[in-house]
C-alpha cells in the first residue's frame, strides 16, 4: 500500500512541475524551429480582390531544423546546427506579450524591412504554435504557421 501512495505522489510531483511555456518564455533561450516536411505552406492573401492563394514551397533537402538564440531584442538564427555556416541576425521588436516584430538586419532586399509580424497561437508544453505575416504591397499579405520549441536544459 506504501508503493501505490508513493508511486501517486511521485506522479502528482512530476504533473506539478511540467508547466506550459508562457510567452514571456519566448524572449530569452535557444529555440528550435523543426522542419518535419520538405515542403512548407505559404499562404498569399489579396485584401483587394479578397483572395487566398496557398503555395507549397520546396525546402532544400539538406534542412532539418532552424536554431534561434534570443536574447531579449536581438536573435542569430543557424540552419541545422549552431555556429556553422552563415547566421541571419535580426532585431526584435515586442508588440503585446505574445507578438512581435522581426527584423532581418543583414538581408539585401526591401522585401523584409517592414520586418515580419510574428503572434503566439497556441501554447503546448515547451512548444508553441505561430503565425508570421509578412506585407509585401499595400494590399498583399504573405503567411505561414508553425511550430517553435524552446530548448530546454536536461
Amino acid at each position: 500500500m506504501k508503493n501505490i501512495y508513493l508511486i501517486i505522489l511521485i506522479f502528482l510531483a512530476s504533473f506539478g512541475f511540467s508547466q506550459n511555456l508562457t510567452c514571456q518564455d519566448l524572449k530569452e533561450g535557444k529555440f528550435i524551429i523543426p522542419i518535419e516536411n520538405k515542403t512548407d505552406t505559404l499562404y498569399v492573401y489579396d485584401h483587394k480582390t479578397d483572395v487566398l492563394y496557398k503555395h507549397e514551397v520546396e525546402m532544400e533537402q539538406n534542412m532539418n531544423k532552424f536554431i534561434l538564440i534570443r536574447n531579449n531584442n536581438e536573435q542569430i538564427e543557424w540552419i541545422n546546427e549552431e555556429n556553422v555556416g552563415i547566421p541571419t541576425y535580426a532585431h526584435l521588436i515586442w508588440i503585446t506579450e505574445c507578438s512581435y516584430k522581426l527584423i532581418p538586419k543583414n538581408n539585401d532586399t526591401l522585401l523584409y524591412e517592414e520586418g515580419i509580424v510574428v503572434e503566439i497561437k497556441d501554447v503546448d508544453k515547451n512548444c508553441m504554435k505561430y503565425k508570421s505575416v509578412l506585407s509585401i504591397e499595400n494590399d498583399i499579405e504573405m503567411y505561414n504557421i508553425g511550430i517553435i520549441c524552446k530548448e530546454t536544459e536536461n
